[in-house]
């Protein structure tokens, strides 16, 4: 038979359980979050790498603050398109409301698979274009170029109701360092 002191307490202990329970829950799940965001930050970057890279070796005289310059105009295009594209898809979320987990899975899946596609398919080899000087016109069109697909991801964003502060500066700072 139990007291009502030691019922009060197997309820006390019950309930801590369970808060704790949720606790660890909520932290692996944000966890989780966190590890996908970052990865998703990851392949988006990859694009503006490649041609950071490409940068380097095809144009004259590239400099250090060439290269730095380059670096932070990839990770504020790639930090700003998803917003862009968050927003417009918050403006069109009402009349899509009703299949909008279905454009987040087509989205993401035609940019995985044009990526797969690219990878897989045969190219060949180019060469450098004639040495020519590397130019803020270039590095805008490569910065608009490289980010397309993070103004789909930001549809995506607001088709599942991301944070979108969080995940634009987390793509942002990630294509920085990465380039």
């Amino acid at each position: 038979m139990y007291s009502p002191s030691g019922l009060y307490m197997s309820l006390f202990i019950s309930r801590w359980r369970f808060h704790t329970i949720l606790m660890y829950k909520e932290r692996t799940v944000l966890l989780m979050d966190s590890v996908t965001l970052l990865l998703l930050a990851c392949g988006l970057a990859m694009d503006a790498f490649a041609v950071s890279l490409s940068n380097g070796l095809c144009y004259q005289n590239f400099r250090r603050s060439q290269a730095i310059l380059s670096a932070v105009t990839f990770g504020v295009f790639q930090a700003v398109m998803p917003v862009v594209g968050y927003f417009a898809g918050r403006f069109f979320s009402r009349a899509i409301s009703s299949v909008d987990h279905w454009i987040a899975f087509i989205l993401l899946g035609l940019i995985g698979g044009h990526m797969l596609a690219e990878a897989i398919r045969e190219r060949h080899p180019e060469g450098c274009p004639e040495k020519r000087p590397f130019t803020l016109r270039i590095l805008l069109i490569q910065g608009i170029a490289t980010s397309i697909d993070a103004l789909a991801v930001g549809v995506s964003f607001a088709l599942i109701d991301t944070n979108i502060a969080t995940a634009a500066a987390i793509i942002g700072i990630v294509t920085c360092a990465l380039c």
